[in-house]
């Protein structure tokens, strides 16, 4: 049994103002790792508020895409900021208070 495939359409519709980045040059800049491998990640979500953040939750349950959260994206050492599963969406917290 495969695994769907997320609808990253349906997930970007449903984010409403949340800022959400797809272009090459941010692919990149969040691809970057000190491990040995990374993953492909499909995208940065930009959320400002909680509520926002809410809603990056419920467009990703609606959707079947997997988030993976960073609070600065400055975990270098720690893990790095590149998801555990590949096709992810990172939610950069970085813009809230």
């Amino acid at each position: 049994m495969t695994t769907p495939l997320p609808d990253l359409e349906a997930f970007a519709h449903g984010l409403g103002p949340v800022e959400f980045l797809r272009d090459a040059a941010t692919i990149a800049r969040w691809e970057r790792t000190t491990l040995p491998e990374a993953h492909h990640i499909a995208g940065v979500a930009r959320p400002r508020n909680t509520e926002e953040v809410q809603q990056v939750v419920r467009a990703a349950g609606a959707a079947g895409v997997t988030i993976y959260h960073v609070s600065r994206g400055k975990n270098w050492g720690y893990g790095d900021a590149t998801p555990s599963h590949p096709g992810s969406v990172i939610v950069d917290l970085s813009g809230m208070d």
